[in-house]
């Protein structure tokens, strides 16, 4: 009886441990089962983080001796730049080198000034290979290049290619970088070459390239330089003009020629006749507008008023008041006189012509639904200067009158031409003195439409 009893107790106490060992196995199962899912699903979330992160390189540069990248985050999700590599293209003997970086760029945010403070030189001249890396793992590669040796696209367009001798010459400068994906070019420098001349013919540069650099240059995309040149020369005789960019490959230049234009008139001949140099005035055929001084609809024809409209398609028998830009291509500015005047020539159905009516030079309009006064006095100056448009009005009937011409009862089409007369303010002093030469010149047509 006593045996008995104590294999019973045996008997409880082995089932005890062997039920303790189970549980605490199955448990423990469990346990590493519940952290395997959890970590599965952290790095299901990861992978997926990594897939929806969206950055991108949007501009380069160099800034006194330091990488200046700016990143924009594209993406959802915040990133975070950790690391920069950099490998130097043109220095064979330099191996990539790893820099920590840490910035946190939240989604639709540009970030500026990536790269600066690494410790690491970087010099215009050379050309780099970067790669950045994310928090994640994702990582973007691009390559600042130095314009030295790359092959760019360029473009040099001069206009006008026949210039009259004491003309202004603009040049156009386009480069392009037609690399591979990913190549930026960091730093772009114009460099316009001495012009080359055949006899008496001379070019000078007239103020400053603009602009004087270009930082970050994708890839398509085109940069564009402008520069303006004073000629003079005898008939035929040519300018070559050449552009390339500071520290290009040899040969990657280009170059237009422009050939001086004296008509068969000799220009002492024109100057006798209309007065002055002839066709270094310009106008802007866009700029032709009109407006009817508090008309119909009470119209507002203030210089900065939104009821000018294109001189296109007008009503006829209407007063209007008209304007157009100019722009001097000269040396010296002009003073216009009030005599000067915008003339209409009326054609009716059938091809009949009316005399041409005049539309007399007026004051700027500058007060709400003014009727502006006439133009009285030796004022209005165009400055040497074609990049400085100035708005002209016209609109009397007469010199120095108040009322306003009428456009033509019956015609249907006006073609239209402008005739100035001036002086060029040639020795600097104020008003008008023997030193000034006198200047007249007359502009192309143009054509716009009436109805009733």
């Amino acid at each position: 009886m006593k045996r008995r009893g104590l294999s019973t107790i045996v008997g409880a106490v082995f089932f005890v441990l062997v039920m303790g060992t189970t549980i605490g196995y199955v448990t423990y199962s469990m346990d590493l089962l519940e952290n395997l899912a959890y970590n599965v699903d952290a790095k299901q979330d990861t992978n997926l983080n990594r897939q929806n992160e969206a950055f991108e390189i949007t501009a380069v540069s160099i800034d006194n001796n330091e990488f200046n990248l700016t990143v924009t985050n594209t993406g959802n999700l915040p990133i975070n730049i950790t690391r920069m590599f950099v490998k130097n293209m043109t220095d064979s003997t330099w191996n990539q080198t790893k820099h920590e970086i840490k910035k946190l760029i939240p989604p639709g945010v540009s970030v500026s000034k990536i790269g600066e403070g690494v410790g690491l030189s970087a010099l215009d001249s050379e050309s780099y290979d970067l790669k950045l890396v994310t928090e994640r793992g994702n990582s973007l590669n691009t390559q600042m290049l130095s314009a030295s040796g790359q092959p760019l696209e360029m473009i040099l367009y001069t206009s006008p290619a026949n210039p009259l001798t004491g003309q202004n010459v603009t040049l156009l400068y386009s480069v392009k970088n037609n690399l591979t994906k990913g190549s930026i070019i960091h730093t772009l420098v114009p460099d316009f070459r001495p012009p080359i001349t055949t006899g008496s013919a001379t070019a000078q540069l007239k103020g400053s390239v603009m602009p004087a650099s270009v930082e970050g240059l994708k890839p398509g995309e085109s940069a564009f330089f402008k520069a303006i040149y004073y000629v003079e020369g005898g008939n035929t005789e040519k300018i070559t003009f050449n552009a390339t960019i500071a520290g290009a490959t040899a040969g990657n230049f280009v170059s237009d020629t422009t050939v001086i234009d004296i008509p068969p008139v000799s220009e002492s001949a024109i100057n006798e006749i209309l007065g002055g140099q002839v066709g270094i005035i310009a106008m802007n055929f866009t700029s032709f507008e009109a407006c009817i001084p508090g008309g119909p609809v009470n119209q507002d024809c203030r210089s900065n008023s939104s009821d000018w409209t294109r001189a296109w398609n007008l009503t006829r028998s209407e007063s209007y008041l008209f304007r157009l830009n100019f722009t001097n291509n000269g040396a010296f500015p002009i003073i216009i006189e009030k005599a000067t005047h915008l003339l209409g020539i009326n054609v009716k159905t059938g091809g009949g012509a009316n005399p041409p009516a005049p539309f007399f030079i007026r004051a700027d309009s500058n007060i709400l639904l003014e009727d502006p006064g006439a133009y009285v006095d030796l004022t209005k100056t165009l400055p040497a200067n074609p990049d400085i448009q100035t708005p002209f009005y016209f609109g009397s009937k007469n010199p120095g009158e108040g009322a306003i011409q009428k456009t033509d009862t019956n015609a249907q089409i006006v073609s239209v031409f402008v005739i100035l007369f001036g002086y060029e303010d040639s020795d600097g002093i104020s008003g008008k003195t023997p030193g000034d030469t006198e200047y007249a010149q007359t502009l192309p047509f143009q054509a716009y439409r009436l109805h009733d």
